[in-house]
């Protein structure tokens, strides 16, 4: 399951992976990597070894390289992957891989210091190489793959089927679509481009290579005279995506290619937002460490102040400065004690604290006027509760940046739902959805028997007159509660359920003749005071949330039905559509936060933003690159070198994975710097690191 919803999300055929990843063209490429190793091993230390003694292990190491190289001249392209495998684990057994990676740390014996001290920094880099291609290839499994990928072919296939029936299709499958259909059907191109004046691409940093080539083929490629006009807006310094597919060698690449075509670059480096001293402290952090690579790192461009920065007198209210470095560290009282270094979350506790004094002391001292001028910045949000806790007990208000899911929302589809079953009898999910829902809480356990019994049919036909019909639904209700099997898991959590669901009915027959004679507004008042959403909802996790979104969701049912003059079928119509699309829009903020609260949100979500002042929080936690490999359950990926589709399908690998993992290393580390540079980028005033 896990690894159809992972292959369904992706622009990938089933005939793709029933292919294979095993083809003699990828293990030839995988000993002609093994080959580059062992030969540069060999190269680089074998004459500082001759006639040495002491260096027994070092001795093995060239043994084992050669023995390897040998094997691979006399197999040439007719190896076998099991045999490529099994030669390295004779080569280099445990004790030598042991060995390795001391090399690759730059840890040597006196006597091969004495020896290679000299080349110890390419050393060490080669052997950390060779050790990890040695632990891809004990993770090469061709027979797995050869009983899994056939099956799970064919699974993806009937999936993909499904969704085609039910018109459902995901992102990146949208964008191979388009794609496809543009390249294939040259007419629609021709269309879809004289339908373009001019093309107008914003954020040009954050496009994958699918999406770099649909506007290849609207504005670079066919006769001139049917292209629109190409305007790109890009910083590759702020490219921070990588995790959702942006690539920056694909943005390198078309950026060349749109001036080797007589295109035209304006740079722009004036910085109207920071401070001067935030600047100078942008290029002396980012300068030295983003050093440019073709295709991973552009080079740093320092940022030039504007003229009302240099002449305005920078932020300096003492103790604070304009750049300030937080060390979450403790310390014992005395002089000469010692640091204590503490744990990733007894750093959380101090920094959060600490940032909560910082801002009461701001507010105090009438530093800042507005909670909204401070924005709090996170990698990411695994400890976001530590601090929010911090600034509940310093009573600081606070706003979570939140996803844009309204209509994805719990209580939004409950609502939604509500309304649907008053307003429309026949609409049985609506009832299932009602039933299902805080306000009524009806076990699953219960469902198939009330269905079985007829309850669609006669909620139908409740009308607000029909006492007899509302009495039968209550007496089934009783005689299935009875009936409901005790040790159901969760029961315990809807205990009362059957006295919530009479009187769901009982409101549910009355809202049917408020919707039959009252006006829509009056209708949506009933609504609202019959099931008091919003007591259920304060009650529930994040409830301020859950509140704000409900009163914005009638707050707009009462917009549309004085917009549509109380057409309430427009209102049904609207309300299926969102919900079934999911339509994307912002969540509510409750009110006190929308007017004035400390801005929480990670580092991805402030891009485009600005504070006043601004916290850079746990830039000391250990980046999940760092711990080794990936932990999802099937990742496929193209290898930039190869230009092949490799996969892991839980920590099975196919050959040329280990090139997708040594790209996505070098991808994670240069996207740390830049989202440094992003996060210090949005302050004005004041950054705290």
């Amino acid at each position: 399951e896990a690894a159809l919803t992972a292959l369904g999300s992706l622009p990938v055929n089933p005939q793709d992976v029933a292919a294979g990843f095993f083809d003699r063209q990828r293990i030839f490429q995988l000993a002609e990597r093994v080959r580059a190793l062992v030969e540069g091993l060999v190269h680089l230390i074998e004459d500082r070894l001759e006639g040495a003694a002491r260096v027994k292990n070092a001795a093995a190491i060239i043994l084992g390289a050669k023995t390897v190289i040998s094997y691979l001249q006399m197999k040439g392209q007719e190896l076998e992957l099991s045999e490529l495998v099994e030669e390295l684990e004779l080569a280099f057994p445990g004790n030598l891989r042991t060995h390795l990676g001391r090399w690759s740390k730059a840890r040597f014996s006196q006597a091969e210091a004495e020896l290679l001290d000299d080349v110890s920094e390419p050393l060490a880099e080669l052997c950390g190489r060779l050790n990890r291609m040695l632990s891809h290839t004990t993770r090469i499994d061709a027979d797995f793959y050869a009983v899994v990928l056939p099956v799970l072919a064919e699974m993806m296939a009937d999936v993909h089927e499904r969704m085609r029936r039910r018109g459902a299709h995901t992102f990146s499958w949208l964008l191979r679509d388009a794609h496809a259909l543009l390249k294939d059907n040259p007419e629609t191109l021709r269309i879809v481009r004289r339908g373009m004046e001019q093309l107008f691409v914003d954020e040009f940093q954050d496009t994958d290579p699918i999406q770099c080539s649909l506007v290849r083929m609207l504005a670079l490629e066919g006769p001139v005279e049917e292209r629109p006009g190409l305007f790109l807006v890009g910083d590759p310094k702020q490219s921070i995506y990588g995790w959702r597919s942006a690539d920056i060698r694909a943005y390198a690449d078309f950026v060349a290619e749109v001036l080797s075509q007589g295109g035209i670059s304006h740079t722009l480096t004036t910085n109207y937002r920071s401070s001067v001293p935030i600047l100078d402290e942008v290029e002396r952090v980012i300068g030295p460490v983003m050093k440019p690579r073709d295709g991973v790192q552009p080079p740093f461009v320092p940022l030039i102040p504007s003229s009302r920065a240099i002449e305005g007198s920078a932020f300096d209210i003492s103790p604070r400065v304009p750049v300030e470095h937080w060390v979450s560290w403790g310390w014992d009282d005395g002089e000469g004690a010692p640091v204590i270094k503490p744990s990733a979350a007894q750093s959380a506790v101090m920094e959060a604290k600490a940032i909560a004094d910082d801002l009461i002391r701001l507010r105090r001292e009438s530093v800042i006027s507005l909670w909204s001028e401070i924005g709090v910045l996170f990698r990411s949000t695994g400890d976001l509760e530590t601090y929010l806790a911090a600034l509940r007990d310093a009573g600081i208000p606070y706003v979570v940046e939140r996803d844009r899911n309204y209509y994805r929302r719990r209580e939004v589809i409950e609502a939604a739902a509500l309304i649907r079953v008053v307003a429309d009898p026949c609409d049985d999910l609506a009832l299932l959805t009602f039933l299902r829902s805080a306000l009524v809480g009806v076990p699953d356990a219960a469902l198939l028997p009330l269905w079985r019994r007829g309850l669609p049919g006669l909620t139908a036909t409740l009308d607000g007159e029909n006492e007899e019909v509302l009495e039968a639904i209550l007496s089934m209700v009783r005689e299935v509660a009875l009936k409901v099997p005790e040790g159901v898991p969760g029961l315990e959590r809807v205990d009362g359920w059957v006295l919530n669901f009479e009187i769901a009915m009982q409101h549910l027959n009355r809202l049917r003749r408020s919707f039959l004679g009252d006006p829509a507004d009056e209708f949506i008042d009933c609504v609202r005071g019959y099931f008091l959403l919003e007591l259920t909802e304060a009650a529930r996790y994040l409830g301020a949330y859950r509140v704000a979104n409900i009163e914005r969701f009638f707050r707009e049912c009462s917009n549309a039905l004085q917009d549509s003059g109380s057409d309430l079928d427009a209102l049904l119509s609207t309300l299926r559509r969102n919900v079934r699309e999911s339509r994307e829009a912002e969540e509510a903020k409750p009110a006190e936060a929308a007017k004035d609260a400390v801005q929480i949100m990670t580092i991805h979500k402030s891009k485009g933003l600005a504070f006043e002042h601004v916290y850079c929080v746990q830039l000391h936690k250990e980046s999940a690159a760092g711990r080794g490999v990936s932990a999802k359950p099937v990742e496929l990926e193209w290898a930039h070198q190869t230009g092949t589709l490799e996969c892991s399908f839980f920590g099975a690998v196919s050959p040329g994975f280990d090139l997708v993992e040594e790209q996505r290393k070098e991808v994670e580390q240069a996207e740390r710097i830049r989202t440094l540079y992003v996060a210090m980028t949005r302050a004005r005033k004041r950054v705290v690191l």
